[in-house]
């Protein structure tokens, strides 16, 4: 799907997969979808974009645009709070990961954890609460060692 605002980018859209959450009335669909510039590869070039489809045929507007480096994994993914009101996305920032907040009504992205330093991985799921005042997610602390490997090469 190509975003209808006027922009021109040299990236190709639309070979990836979208992950889709679909409003409860309907009308809108949300997708997460990823460019990649085909010279540079799959992983550390392109963008993440968070797109709102109203009604759900029509041309994207977009929600929010990420750099692909920030992707825990190569298919970005959102969820859609019941309420309607937010999607929920894990995103990479720095040494860790962290869940992120894209309001629907095109409002600023905004952090909702904070691990700082830690080694954390949001790899599988993330859900809301029924009332959408909590979010679940499966999160792994990573330790990271570095270890001098000698004498290995000769």
């Amino acid at each position: 799907m190509l975003i209808d605002d006027g922009t021109v980018e040299s990236v190709h859209r639309g070979g990836d997969l979208c992950v889709p959450a679909i409003s409860r009335d309907g009308t809108t669909l949300f997708l997460a979808q990823s460019a990649v510039a085909p010279s540079r590869g799959w992983f550390g070039a392109g963008f993440l974009e968070f797109v709102r489809c109203h009604p759900p045929g029509s041309a994207g507007e977009r929600l929010a645009r990420v750099a692909g480096q920030r992707m825990p994994a190569r298919i970005g993914s959102m969820v859609l709070a019941p309420n309607g009101h937010d999607l929920v996305t894990s995103l990479i920032d720095g040494g860790t990961s962290n869940l992120w907040l894209v309001p629907t009504d095109g409002g600023p992205m905004k952090p909702v954890t904070d691990f700082g330093e830690r080694s954390v991985v949001i790899a599988r799921s993330v859900s809301w609460s029924a009332d959408s005042q909590f979010i679940y997610a499966a999160v792994a602390d990573v330790q990271t060692d570095i270890v001098l490997l000698d004498g290995l090469l000769v």
